[in-house]
């Protein structure tokens, strides 16, 4: 387990040690409760799309990236990658990745930090953690974003990613679609 120091907290000088861990099948209501949270102070919701319990449950069946942070018991943010190949939920097709190449792809699905903890650089900590965690043979990553998330928006763009298009995605929610590419075989190995 890592640990990251913070200086803010509720908008307010503090420092605090959070703790970065995998996230466990038994944080699903810590990640639920959390997203809950996010999506009670939206003024507009359509700002987020959250991970359904059936979804989370999915994703640690097939063994995917989920990370959290936090701040002894309280969960301060999530990271949420997933290797969907050549399923149609893979950003790649969006992007127009040939279909050979689809499984070299990975999507940077979802990040979220409390309210309680922006301000601290956790969204592009987590970002450069899932790019050293990839999987060797990553290749790319998909992610999207609401055009008017302007913070995620730019924590993805000086991450180094690139706005590919916009387009209606979740049920007709506006996104830009964003990538970024990695050199080859410049992944450590899995699980570091």
């Amino acid at each position: 387990m890592e640990t990251i120091t913070i200086t803010r907290y509720n908008g307010t000088p503090a420092h605090r040690t959070l703790t970065l861990c995998p996230c466990r099948r038994t944080d699903i209501d810590a990640l639920l409760s959390l997203q809950a949270e996010i999506c009670a102070g939206l003024v507009d919701p359509a700002l987020f799309f959250p991970t359904s319990r059936q979804d989370f449950n999915r994703y640690f069946t097939q063994k995917e990236q989920l990370w959290c942070l936090w701040d002894h018991d309280a969960l301060a943010a999530c990271a949420i990658l997933l290797y969907p190949g050549t399923d149609e939920e893979n950003y790649g097709h969006f992007l127009g990745v040939p279909a050979a190449e689809l499984p070299l792809w990975g999507n940077l699905d979802t990040i979220f930090v409390s309210a309680a903890y922006r301000g601290n650089g956790l969204q592009q900590t987590l970002i450069s953690l899932c790019e050293k965690q990839r999987r060797p043979e990553t290749v790319g990553f998909g992610c999207t974003v609401a055009p008017n998330n302007l913070p995620s928006l730019n924590n993805f763009l000086t991450m180094g990613y690139s706005v590919h298009s916009q387009l209606p995605m979740y049920g007709g929610l506006d996104r830009f679609l964003l990538y970024k590419r990695f050199p080859v075989n410049t992944a450590p190995p899995f699980g570091r």
